[in-house]
C-alpha cells in the first residue's frame, strides 16, 4: 500500500508535483559522453566516462546494485540534476517491479510543459554498457535523443536521454516503483544539502491518445523522515528497497529481482508484513534454517536493526 490521502492531494497542490525499464526492470537514463577520457584503474589505458542522468527508479543504491564489482556511491559522482521541458510519465508493463498477475508501469518522458528531478553520475564504459543491457536499447525499448540537463553550480549539459519508444499507457506503477522512485528523490534532496521537511510528492501521469497528460491515480506522498509508524504501513517490497538503502557500501542487491526473492522467502517463514518481520526479528534466520533457506547475513540483519530502531 502507498501513501496517499485528501492531505497528500492537497499538499500537492501546494508544493506542485514531482513526478516520475525496459519492459521488464529497464531504468530511465539520460547520457553524456565526458569529452575528456579518464585513466582506467583496472586497465590502465584510457577510457571514456559517461554521465548518466537518472529519473526513475535507478537510486544510487540501485545503480550500485546492479554493478560489478559493486561500486560505492561516491565513485559515481552523483549530482542533482534537472531534465526542463519534460514530464515524467508511465508506460510498458514490468512484471519485475509487479507480478505475472499484476505488472507495473514504468517510467519514460514526454515532451510537455514541467520538468524532471533526477540525479547526474558519472560511470565507466562497462557500467555504460550494464545499464544499456538493462535499459534493452539493443532491443530497441529505448531510444536515444539529444537533449539538456541543468545541473546547479554547473548549467546546462548537453546529453543524450533514453525515451521509450513506444509510450502507450498499460498498467499504472506498482508502489513498489513509486517507492523506488521516491527513494531516488530523497537522495537527491540529500545531495541538495537542503533541510527539508515537506513530504515528498508523486503524481503518477500517463500520455492520453491524444498526447494529453492524464493522471493514473492519486497523488503519492512519502514522509520527509521515516518513523516506525510509516515503515509498517509499507509493503514488504516497498520494505525491502528501503533495506537495501540502508545495506552498506558494496552489499547492495540488485533490484527488483532481489526484492521477489527476499519477499518470497520471508513469505515462506510465515513472514508476509513488516510488523510480522518486526516481531520475528530475533529469530528470523533460526526461521529461515528451518525452512531450508540462506539466512540473512550479519551486514543485513545490521541494516534491518537500524531500520527497526526509527
Amino acid at each position: 500500500r502507498s501513501f496517499g490521502s485528501s492531505w497528500d492531494r492537497r499538499m500537492h497542490a501546494r508544493m506542485g508535483c514531482q513526478s516520475s525499464c525496459n519492459q521488464n526492470t529497464a531504468e530511465e537514463a539520460v547520457v553524456e559522453r565526458s569529452a575528456a577520457p579518464l585513466e582506467s584503474t583496472e586497465q590502465g589505458a584510457k577510457a571514456e566516462t559517461h554521465l548518466v542522468f537518472s529519473y526513475g527508479s535507478n537510486s544510487l543504491s540501485q545503480l550500485c546494485g546492479r554493478f560489478t564489482p559493486i561500486p560505492t556511491a561516491a565513485s559515481l559522482r552523483p549530482r542533482p540534476a534537472t531534465l526542463e521541458a519534460y514530464v515524467r510519465v508511465f508506460a510498458g508493463a514490468s512484471k519485475g517491479w509487479g507480478s505475472e498477475e499484476s505488472p507495473s508501469g514504468v517510467s519514460t518522458v514526454i515532451r510537455a510543459q514541467g520538468a524532471v528531478d533526477g540525479l547526474l553520475v558519472e560511470l565507466t564504459g562497462a557500467q555504460r554498457d550494464a545499464l544499456d543491457v538493462s535499459e534493452g536499447v539493443a532491443k530497441g525499448i529505448y531510444e536515444r535523443q539529444e537533449e539538456t540537463v541543468v545541473v546547479p553550480g554547473a548549467g546546462l549539459m548537453t546529453c543524450e536521454v533514453y525515451v521509450k519508444s513506444d509510450t502507450s499507457f498499460l498498467h499504472p506503477p506498482s508502489p513498489e516503483y513509486l517507492m523506488a522512485i521516491g527513494e531516488m528523490l530523497r537522495e537527491r534532496r540529500g545531495l541538495l544539502g537542503s533541510a527539508d521537511d515537506a513530504p515528498i510528492v508523486l503524481n503518477p501521469l500517463k500520455s492520453g491518445e491524444l498526447g494529453q497528460l492524464e493522471d493514473v491515480a492519486e497523488s503519492v506522498v512519502f514522509p520527509a523522515t521515516w518513523t516506525a509508524e510509516h515503515i509498517d504501513a509499507l509493503t514488504m517490497g516497498q520494505f525491502v528497497i528501503l533495506w537495501n538503502v540502508r545495506l552498506p557500501e558494496g552489499r547492495k542487491w540488485k533490484m527488483p529481482k532481489d526484492m521477489a526473492s527476499v519477499r518470497t522467502k520471508l513469505g515462506n517463514v510465515g513472514v508476509a508484513s513488516v510488523s510480522q518481520l518486526r516481531s520475528a526479528r530475533n529469530d528470523i534466520n533460526a526461521k529461515l534454517s528451518g525452512a531450508g533457506e540462506k539466512n540473512f547475513s550479519p551486514t543485513a540483519l545490521q541494516a534491518l536493526d537500524e531500520l527497526f530502531s526509527l
